[in-house]
């Protein structure tokens, strides 16, 4: 799992966050988590997954590919975050083309 270094978050505390990210890492369950990635799968944008479900025997054999772009506590949350970032691609770059941006310029 790769995981942006300013990845977008709507955590307020870093000590929470670090904590979350660790246990990412390592691929342990849990509970409550959202997570904002580049498309896994065929043609898309942005997805919400809950992170429980990148744990499972189908998507561990694919887990070095995942790029996480966002983290939240609520699905609402990860909404928020995929809405905040196509903001910030429209206002930089009209083409929409959010993968390129945030791997060019948000350094994933």
């Amino acid at each position: 799992m790769i995981i942006r270094k300013k990845v977008r978050t709507d955590i307020q505390k870093r000590s929470e966050l670090s904590r979350l990210v660790y246990k990412m890492k390592r691929a342990r369950i849990i509970p409550s988590l959202y997570i904002v990635t580049l498309p896994l799968i065929g043609d898309g944008v942005l997805e919400i997954y809950n992170y429980n479900t990148l744990i499972q025997p189908y998507f561990k054999q694919r887990y070095d590919t995942i790029k996480v772009v966002g983290i939240s506590r609520s699905k609402s949350g990860a909404m928020e975050l995929v809405r905040k970032i196509y903001e910030d691609v429209v206002a930089k770059d009209e083409n929409l083309d959010v993968g390129t941006f945030l791997t060019v310029e948000q350094g994933i």
